[in-house]
């Protein structure tokens, strides 16, 4: 018997008929907030999986404290997002960098993750790079978007890169970019737009700079 780890509360119909040993849920973000979600059936969907599952995981504290923490299931615990500090130390370190970035120009701003319609920024990525013509923006990772959407001089698509390889690439690159998310007005814990796009794509440029 499986033990189901879920991170995707539409995976719902599927849990119980894998007959698992046990069920965690990874909490990692509010799914029901991005855009195209149909609110209703993932919010059902996310309350189902909080009282289903053996031990919910969050990855924000926020959001088990608003969810009511250990309540929710027989264990929930937050694990703080980190990094493994002696290797991008050493990445750092290192005169060496990937093969396939040299021949990109520099300086290089670089965004080390997928491409998806639910958590990019296609607006504030593409002003970004509008506003910063002598800068090449190298994006490392899978795209579910039309790369006709990316399109600019200055903006290359690499595509994925082992994962033991990331540390050179944000090396190689000053900086590395946060991710380029849309703000949405909602509930517990969703940052409200209050910026402009053109505010936030301004304030993102001098970051570059």
């Amino acid at each position: 018997r499986p033990l189901v780890w879920v991170a995707n509360p539409l995976a719902r119909p599927c849990i119980d008929a894998l007959e698992p040993a046990g069920v965690v849920f990874l909490r990692t973000d509010l799914w029901e907030e991005f855009g195209r979600a149909d609110y209703r059936a993932v919010t059902d969907a996310i309350a189902w999986l909080r009282h289903r599952a053996d031990v919910v995981v969050y990855r924000s504290r926020e959001l088990m404290v608003a969810e009511g923490g250990p309540k929710t299931s027989s264990s929930a615990y937050w694990i703080e997002p980190g990094v493994d500090l002696p290797r991008l130390s050493a990445a750092g370190d290192s005169p060496i960098e990937p093969a396939a970035l040299r021949d990109v120009p520099r300086p290089r701003v670089v965004f080390a993750g997928d491409v998806e319609p639910h958590s990019f920024d296609i607006e504030l990525f593409t002003g970004i790079a509008r506003r910063l013509p002598d800068f090449t923006f190298v994006i490392a990772g899978t795209c579910a978007l039309p790369v006709d959407r990316l399109a600019a001089p200055n903006v290359r698509l690499l595509g994925p890169q082992r994962r033991d390889e990331v540390a050179k690439w944000l090396a190689a690159c000053a900086p590395g970019l946060p991710l380029p998310q849309p703000l949405t007005g909602g509930r517990c814990g969703r940052r409200t737009a209050a910026a402009s796009s053109s505010t936030r794509i301004a304030k993102v440029s001098t970051i570059c700079m």
